[in-house]
């Protein structure tokens, strides 16, 4: 027997006698090498797989199920056909407690080309929760092709469903409990904490926190949602509702990071009859971020299209009615209370008010900047844009130079407390800016609100060049069309004067 046969036997079956070991490591390596074997005949590997004492599941290198043997059938209660073209991981028997470990372990195994073996549980046809060990081995080709790989599946001693592990006590359901890579946690009526994992223990506990006995709603539910939680855990006590599912409910770690736990809640009775709740929670906040990164993305792109496309599609002479609009957009997005657009003005170095917006709810009263402003007023604020620098001040009382006296006192007359500027550019000139400030709180300027004001204003930037060019070409049109209805004039009027010039003629003559 090969190493690896020896190392997977020993992980798969810890419980199984030595003799056994013996008498399932030439099958187990017959059945792996005739899966290798592409040239076998099916016929054989079907036999194969049903002289295997175990449940045997063959999938293709996508995942997709192959076969099935008759044991694996008879432990799950479904056919041999109950799941043949599907993949693997969508599978009835399949419990979704389950699903993240075995799509995680499938995937390790595929990239590693090594066997691994899972505690999991199953669910069988008729809804039974049984725990079994799934050792999952990699089939392989010529040049160690992935051809797809063979599930070995294997019950454990005690069938555990939730109802089980209640009434006989978590440990004689700690290896699902402890394996299952989620907080697990049962209550009694008054909400009081009977009994826990190790991971939904360790998750809250401090050295000063006993876990048992403690109230469940303190420990895992944060005040603000405590008084919702009562109700629902009423519902359950009552048999008003059998099971609760709460997604993405926040939950503070015992390190103080708030994280979302997806919880499963049911009823379950002890052997004396005794009302009880089982809790199982599974950490999604890796998935939650993702999520909400991608939605803000989203969103963040649709903002900026729909600026974009706005302000190409209007007329020179309605951006400015615009600008007002999209300046609000990029307020709400920020969550930030007031958004300024200054426009370089006549004078070198100095910038005009173009558009403002503010929330009429925070600030009481809209506080505009001078409608001008110059580097006699604020030295530091030009000189920073001339040289086209972003400037993000979380804390505009502490965070600011001395030379920006001028720029600080504005800044808290406004009731300011944190301020982002960023240049409109074209070329190496700067042609403007965009300002934002925050009134309700210190902000700090994440990099995506810094790179989306940078590429709004870029389009507003070019947005006025383009208004800029179409006025001066309908200034010179206009200039041009005096000077043709003079020309226009001219000729009239040489016209006129030749044709009296003709009756003077004509009247000296008689």
């Amino acid at each position: 027997m090969n190493s690896r046969l020896e190392k997977l036997l020993q992980e798969s079956f810890p419980d199984s006698a030595e003799q056994k070991k013996k008498d399932l490591a030439p099958l187990l390596d017959r059945l792996s090498g005739a899966l290798d074997d592409c040239d076998m005949h099916e016929a054989e590997i079907d036999v194969l797989l049903e002289r295997f004492p175990h449940g045997v599941a063959v999938v293709d290198g996508t995942g997709k199920l192959l076969k099935v043997n008759r044991r694996l059938s008879e432990i799950s209660g479904y056919d041999e056909s109950f799941g043949i073209g599907e993949r693997f991981s969508t599978l009835q028997m399949i419990d979704a407690q389950s699903l993240p470990r075995l799509i995680r372990g499938l995937a390790k195994v595929f990239a590693t080309r090594k066997a691994a073996s899972e505690y999991m549980v199953i669910r069988t046809k008729e809804g039974k929760l049984i725990t079994v060990t799934a050792t999952a081995i990699p089939l392989t080709g010529k040049d160690d092709e992935l051809l797809g790989g063979m599930a070995v599946i294997s019950e454990n001693e005690s069938e555990v469903h939730h109802e089980e592990a209640v009434r006989q006590g978590l440990p004689a359901a700690s290896r699902y409990l402890e394996s299952a890579n989620a907080l697990v946690v049962v209550t009694d009526t008054d909400m009081k904490i009977v009994e826990c994992n190790g991971f939904a223990s360790t998750y809250v506990a401090t050295e000063d926190k006993k876990i048992k006995g403690a109230d469940y709603a303190e420990l895992f539910q944060l005040e603000r949602n405590r008084v919702a939680f009562r109700k629902q855990y009423n519902l359950l006590i009552k048999g008003m509702q059998n099971t609760i599912v709460n997604e993405d409910s926040l939950t503070e770690s015992a390190d103080g990071v708030k994280r979302f736990i997806s919880w499963r809640r049911s009823v379950v009775y002890t052997a004396d009859k005794e009302i009880q709740v089982i809790h199982f929670g599974i950490d999604v906040t890796d998935q939650k971020r993702t999520e909400e990164e991608l939605k803000y993305r989203i969103h963040l792109e649709s903002i900026i299209n729909e600026i974009s496309t706005n302000l190409i599609n209007l007329d020179a002479d309605k951006i400015d009615s615009y600008i007002g609009s999209a300046l609000e957009r990029i307020a709400r997005f920020s969550n930030v209370d007031r958004v300024t657009l200054f426009i370089a003005g006549e004078k070198e170095g100095s910038y005009q008010l173009r558009g403002t917006w503010a929330d009429a709810d925070v600030t009481k009263q809209v506080y505009i900047l001078p409608d001008i402003l110059g580097p006699e007023q604020f030295p530091w604020l030009t000189r920073q844009l001339s040289e086209l620098n972003t400037i993000a001040v979380s804390d505009v009382s502490s965070e600011l130079p001395e030379e920006a006296a001028a720029e600080a006192k504005v800044f808290s007359e406004g009731k300011e407390r944190s301020v982002l500027a960023v240049p409109l550019s074209r070329g190496r000139k700067a042609v403007g800016f965009i300002r934002l400030a925050s009134i309700r709180e210190e902000r700090i300027w994440t990099d995506e609100i810094i790179n989306m004001t940078r590429l709004i204003s870029q389009i507003i930037a070019n947005t006025y060049a383009r208004k800029e060019f179409e006025d001066t070409l309908q200034s010179r049109n206009n200039e041009l069309e005096r000077l043709n209805r003079l020309m226009v004039d001219r000729e009239l009027r040489m016209v006129e004067l030749k044709k009296e010039l003709k009756q003077l003629k004509e009247h000296v003559g008689n």
